[in-house]
């Protein structure tokens, strides 16, 4: 039997041998044969196995994560705190006086609501600050953006991990680390407080 009288039955055109399991021209399989196998890929669970097993991330994972630094008195409580202690030293200084009306000012208002939302920040930020850091091998499952509010907007930044088990969990992060990472990433993933804080990618040993 020659090649020309073997053809493709999808696109009819002649098999470049006799032993041949596709056609060269459409990929359709051969008359009567059965394509080889694609080979087996490994799952995510023991590609994060081989990984934990490397001489060079398990030095990595065996290091003590750093925690983020102690957090600032935002400059909303700083700056609320001054009109506050401003308005009264010169709001209240002559009301009672010269007999005027004794309530607040607008401004003071304002600034006992900006002090009280700075401190009030400052201290979740610093009962946040205390978590400890946990340290895993993880792989990168997805990330996205949400942009909010009107002129000037925000934009918050969300990274997706996929443990060993195949359960996943999604982390805020920052804008530099959000461009850091790669859907498909293997390595090892710092999460402190819900927020990925940091992740040291690496590349499995051939």
């Amino acid at each position: 039997m020659t090649t020309d009288s073997l053809r493709c039955t999808h696109c009819s055109a002649p098999f470049e041998a006799l032993d041949a399991e596709r056609c060269s021209y459409c990929g359709a399989a051969a008359p009567g044969r059965t394509p080889a196998a694609a080979p087996e890929q490994p799952t995510l669970c023991e590609r994060l196995e081989r990984l934990a097993r490397q001489p060079d991330a398990q030095r990595y994972a065996a290091q003590l994560p750093k925690r983020p630094a102690a957090p600032q008195l935002p400059v909303r409580a700083l700056v609320g705190v001054g009109i506050l202690a401003l308005g009264l030293m010169l709001g209240f200084a002559g009301c009672g006086e010269r007999g005027q009306d004794s309530s607040a000012p607008p401004f003071l208002i304002a600034g006992t609501i900006l002090a009280l939302s700075g401190l009030f920040a400052f201290r979740s930020a610093r009962v946040r600050q205390r978590l400890p850091v946990r340290r895993d091998f993880r792989a990168v499952a997805g990330k996205r953006t949400c942009v909010s509010g009107g002129e000037p907007t925000t934009t918050d930044y969300f990274v997706t991990l996929e443990s060993c088990s195949g359960a996943r969990k999604e982390h805020s992060a920052s804008a530099t680390l959000y461009g850091q990472v790669a859907e498909g990433d293997l390595g090892v993933a710092d999460v402190h407080g819900g927020e990925l804080v940091r992740f040291r990618r690496f590349e499995l040993d051939a």
